[in-house]
Order: C-alpha cells, then sequence, then structure tokens
C-alpha cells in the first residue's frame, strides 16, 4: 500500500513539474517526450496482498475514501494469516532455542502493534474528514506489512541454511 502511495505522489510530482506523462495498457507510465523521462525503479515486487488492496481501491472504489479504508482494514486477517504461516514455517526450521527467541520477539512486536494502533485511533481517529479513516487503516495495515518482510527475510536465512 505504501508503494502504491508513493507510486502516486510520485506521477502527480512528475506532472506538475513539466512532465508529460501516459499510461499504456499495461498500467506502465512512459513519456511522450523522451528528453523529460525518468525511470522509476521499485526493487521489490508487490505483495499478493498489497495487489488484492490496489485492485480493491481502484476497481471497487474508485478511490473514495471510505470504501478505501474498508479495502485496507479487510486485508489486516490476511496479513495476520500470511504472519501466522510464516512463524509456523519458521518453527520448523529453527532449533528449539532459535524459536523461543522469535516467540519472543513476536509478543514485543505485538505489543508493538497494539499501541501504535491506539496511538493512532488517538491520534488520526479523533481528527476530522474522511482521509484520515485511511492513514488510520494505512498504518495498520503498513505495520503488518512490514512485519511480513522481516519473517520473510527470516524464513528466507533459515531456508538457505
Amino acid at each position: 500500500m505504501k508503494s502504491f502511495i508513493i507510486n502516486l505522489i510520485i506521477i502527480v510530482l512528475c506532472m506538475s513539474s513539466g512532465f508529460n506523462l501516459t499510461f499504456s495498457k499495461s498500467g506502465e507510465a512512459y513519456s511522450k517526450n523522451p528528453a523529460k523521462t525518468k525511470t522509476v525503479e521499485t526493487k521489490e515486487e508487490k505483495h499478493p496482498i498489497d495487489l488484492k488492496v490496489e485492485k480493491c481501491i481502484v476497481e471497487k472504489c474508485r478511490y473514495a475514501t471510505t470504501c478505501m479504508a474498508g479495502c485496507i482494514n479487510d486485508s489486516e486477517k490476511d496479513w495476520l494469516k500470511e504472519i501466522d504461516q510464516l512463524l509456523n514455517k519458521l518453527r520448523k526450521g529453527m532449533t528449539n532455542e532459535e524459536y523461543q527467541t522469535l516467540a519472543k520477539s513476536q509478543q514485543k512486536w505485538e505489543e508493538y502493534a497494539k499501541a501504535q494502533k491506539y496511538l493512532d485511533e488517538q491520534t488520526y481517529g479523533k481528527m476530522m474528514g474522511s482521509m484520515y479513516i485511511v492513514v488510520m487503516a494505512s498504518s495498520r495495515s503498513e505495520i503488518l506489512s512490514n512485519r511480513v518482510k522481516e519473517l520473510n527475510r527470516l524464513y528466507n536465512y533459515f531456508s538457505d541454511k
């Protein structure tokens, strides 16, 4: 989701600074004026959950903010399921001591995620405007997405051992 928002900001900035961007049917941006073309590379592929959220936002919501928040919030259970699956995979590849360390880390991460959600509710949740509902949902989604990335890196390490 974060990369989607960043790409949207980049496109708006490029268009406002004189870049003439056009989009192909595949969604790739290109410029009709090659002298003003800049390449923006993304280093990682989008996670299927992020793609599902983006599709929901574009096709179902047509960027309506409350609907966007719904798409993002609906992804929370997908992220949590992904986290559980990764923890189970990691358990199989780790020693008992390594897994106990991971379990403690996961417990601390869950405390952090809960505290951050409360902070978001106490700040963004009290602000006027439906865009803050999206900001709050995006914050939660980003926390979950980052944990999946961290656990994936750890899993890749242990699967390469």
